[in-house]
């Protein structure tokens, strides 16, 4: 029973050792297939590279409920063709919308932000930042941040804050 017992785990053993420190013939097939949904990288095609007009963007004062967007436009001024692969909002009230083609190179291309104040304000104005992550596919960068911020003030004043407190 013992010699099974250890004949087991040396087996064991050998196997996981493989599998983990030597060639691996499946893993190295899955690897350089890449999936379908991310296609393996083509290291030897010319890349793209995003050039932005602006990262960072004020929509300054901002009624709260008012719905504000910016286009943030971008040239590629890399070799190769630049795509965007997605746009990731940093909260629920903003929508972000990107080009959706390849951008050849000296093409441009945009990343839309939609924000949507509703809630987000008060009578002296409250501060509002956010952001937007957008990731590329072929490009020399692979993600960059674009940002903005807004000052939303609630649509009642003070006077309407005062009255409600007197009744």
């Amino acid at each position: 029973m013992k010699r099974l017992f250890f004949t087991s785990v040396v087996t064991l053993s050998v196997v996981f050792g493989v599998l983990s420190c030597g060639e691996n013939p499946v893993a190295e097939q899955i690897e350089n297939k890449g999936t379908a949904e991310k296609p393996k990288a083509d290291n030897n095609k010319p890349k793209g590279t995003p050039a932005f007009k602006d990262t960072v963007w004020d929509f300054n004062r901002v009624e709260d409920g008012e719905e504000v967007k910016h286009s943030y436009i971008f040239t590629n001024t890399g070799k190769g063709d630049l795509q965007i692969r997605s746009a990731q909002a940093s909260c629920g009230c903003t929508s972000p919308n990107w080009s959706k083609d390849p951008i050849p190179p000296g093409g441009t291309g945009f990343v839309d932000a939609k924000f949507n104040s509703t809630d987000r304000g008060g009578p002296d104005g409250i501060a509002n930042e956010k952001k937007i992550t957008v990731t590329f596919e072929n490009s020399t960068q692979e993600t960059i941040e674009l940002k903005f911020k807004a000052t939303v003030f609630s649509k009642k004043g003070k006077e309407s804050d005062s009255d409600h407190n007197n009744h």
